[in-house]
């Protein structure tokens, strides 16, 4: 039979944990009072906080509300100071969107080489085409030649 495993607390000793704790209350509370200073459907997307030196990094759901957020940025800076008593020299804004990757939004389909011929057809249509759309049409044709490992 296996050990069964010990506490976090244990492991780490309360003093660790409680500054952990003490930490996310504090980034809790400072959430909760930038939240208060936008309105209702903006704040919802403020997902996190984090403020560090002088600096206010908020993470919010999407790019969409980032740039929304930053119109704010002027009064948000006072009335955090008003409610929290800090005064933030900057803000920083982070997409979670982004910054989850994998699996979120739409997924580009691979670079795929054009089909075999599309170069051929490039090439008979660029000799009866005038000189600067000829040389046009050669360039695409040497290049979809090159993506599909064809010697021009």
């Amino acid at each position: 039979m296996t050990d069964k495993p010990k506490p976090v607390q244990a492991l780490l000793g309360g003093t660790a944990l409680t500054s952990i704790r003490a930490e996310l209350e504090a980034q809790a509370r400072l959430l909760q009072a930038l939240r208060d200073s936008l309105p209702d459907a903006l704040g919802e997307h403020c997902r996190h906080c984090v403020a560090k030196n002088d600096r206010l990094t908020i993470y919010v759901d999407s790019p969409a509300w980032s740039s929304q957020l930053r119109f704010y940025g002027p009064s948000l800076l006072t009335h955090l100071e008003q409610s929290v008593g800090y005064r933030f020299k900057n803000i920083q804004i982070h997409n979670l969107l982004r910054a989850q990757g994998a699996g979120i939004g739409p997924v580009k389909p691979p670079l795929v080489p054009p089909v075999r011929g599309v170069s051929e057809i490039l090439r008979q249509n660029a000799d009866s085409s005038p000189p600067e759309i000829k040389e046009a049409l050669l360039k695409l044709s040497r290049a979809i030649d090159s993506a599909r490992g064809i010697d021009p």
